[in-house]
């Protein structure tokens, strides 16, 4: 009545094999960080390469802008990319503003850092006071519309509440500071006319429509869709990869 040793060497190749998988995973996951590495070095180079050339053409380029009158700034959010001191940071050259590239807020809103000065070409940190009366501000994601989630809940607390921001995420999976921020309500924005589309192949309100999104960061992925009406978001704050 004893075990054969069959069945132990079943059980031996199948933990072998686990462990193959497991390890197979997280080569794939290092692969890919290396790669994002790689990319974003190139991305930087390319990016100093550019900003050489429009430095070098603006001198001749200045009597054309003249002419052509004030620039017109479209969109809710319309900034530059400048590389200081090997950091490259979002320039809003019509409000002063300076916004860190890789930060981002609960709702996903770009996060202040400094203020611009035309004159030097750079930027100062903001002053702690500044800073202390920017984040005293209430920072609510809105639509095109200005509503927010409780607006379009229209008063329901509970159903308010559970698309609110947390406080503090604790990731039960590696995550690099590099690769996690959250996408913008104004993004989320841009696919409206998609989704519709989509509900009215299937069939489907948009309350109705089943969205799956496996990058969890802090859950604004959800909030933005709810405020163009699309609640049946799955996304959530787990390791899909197991």
């Amino acid at each position: 009545g004893g075990l054969r040793k069959d069945d132990g060497d079943e059980r031996v190749d199948r933990r072998s094999t686990n462990a193959s998988k497991l390890d197979s995973k997280r080569e794939k996951k290092r692969k890919a960080k290396a790669e994002r590495a790689k990319r974003r070095k190139i991305e930087k180079e390319q990016f100093a390469s550019t900003r050489r050339d429009e430095d070098e053409d603006e001198a001749g380029e200045a009597a054309g802008d003249d002419a052509a009158g004030e620039k017109v700034f479209h969109g809710t959010f319309n900034v530059e990319g400048v590389m200081m001191d090997d950091e490259l940071v979002l320039v809003d050259k019509k409000s002063k503003a300076v916004y860190s590239s890789t930060e981002r807020g609960a709702n996903g809103e770009h996060v202040r850092i400094g203020t611009w000065d035309e004159a030097s070409q750079s930027y100062r940190y903001w002053k702690a006071e500044e800073k202390k009366k920017a984040d005293d501000k209430p920072k609510l994601a809105l639509n095109e519309r200005g509503e927010t989630i409780a607006s379009i809940f229209k008063g329901d607390a509970k159903l308010a509440a559970e698309f609110k921001a947390p406080t503090e995420v604790e990731h039960p999976f590696e995550t690099d500071a590099d690769d996690h921020c959250e996408t913008s309500p104004e993004a989320h924005e841009n696919i409206t006319n998609f989704l519709k589309a989509l509900c009215g192949q299937l069939g489907k309100t948009p309350s109705e429509l089943v969205i799956y999104d496996p990058y969890y960061c802090a859950g604004g992925t959800r909030r933005n869709l709810a405020l163009i009406g699309f609640t049946n978001v799955i996304n959530r704050n787990e390791d899909f990869y197991k």
